[in-house]
């Protein structure tokens, strides 16, 4: 188990984000999911034509997106912590591999 749902919801900087995440916390909004001990990693994909990369250290309570959101942490990483939390059945690395990059500009 990675992270508690209370955990989760908790660290959401406000209802309407953690409203959006929820909504992102679908398997058909992350292609690509995977992990390494306590680092995982995905693409969000939203309404824009490139999915948002996004890392959270579960480790450190880290995270990390690429997309111009200034709210911390933004909807795609709790999106990401929602989404591999006990309350669904996603699970990083499963069939689901990709290389994690720095997010490409534009």
């Amino acid at each position: 188990m990675w992270f508690e749902l209370s955990q989760v919801e908790a660290m959401a900087p406000d209802q309407a984000s953690l409203k959006s995440a929820r909504g992102l916390a679908k398997a058909a909004r992350w292609p690509a999911l995977n992990s390494e001990g306590k680092l995982i990693w995905g693409e969000c994909q939203g309404s824009g034509a490139k999915p948002y990369r996004v890392v959270v250290d579960a480790a450190g309570m880290g995270y990390r997106c690429c997309c111009p959101s200034r709210k911390l942490p933004c909807k795609h990483a709790v999106a990401l912590m929602l989404a591999v939390s006990a309350a669904t059945d996603i699970k990083p690395g499963v069939g689901r591999r990709t290389a994690y990059g720095a997010c490409a500009p534009g």
